[in-house]
């Protein structure tokens, strides 16, 4: 697949939503490709070729293009994806520590109060 060989920086995109990710996309420019890869790109896309190398770069192009956003945009998904699962842990984490302390300072409170530890072991 194209799109993850690129290594040129003709076209770059950075998945910027505020945070320090340096991702960066490299956006595929079809004005680059041999003749026998725009072919092959067009054929693999169901695109048919009309014969003239600008009009099917600028055809593949669109679909560079539109491939480029969509596989930009599940990227941004992925990583609310990860952020949301993250925030849910930290959560969870801060609540089983909160209810650790809690454990441990009503356990040192009945270990120092007489009256506390007779009552429960009556129960």
């Amino acid at each position: 697949d194209l799109l993850e060989d690129v290594t040129t920086d003709d076209y770059t995109t950075s998945m910027e939503d505020g945070d320090d990710d340096e991702t960066v996309v490299h956006r595929l420019d079809a004005n680059t490709l041999t003749l026998n890869e725009l072919l092959t790109e067009l054929e693999r896309r169901g695109l048919q070729p009309r014969g003239f190398f600008a009009d099917d770069a600028k055809i593949l192009q669109i679909e560079f293009d539109e491939e480029h956003e969509s596989y930009i945009e599940s990227k941004r998904k992925e990583r609310i994806e990860v952020r949301e699962l993250e925030a849910k842990r930290a959560i969870q984490q801060r609540r089983k520590i909160l209810m650790d302390t809690q454990i441990r300072e009503e356990r040192i409170e009945i270990q120092n109060d007489e009256h506390i530890e007779g009552w429960l072991h009556l129960v």
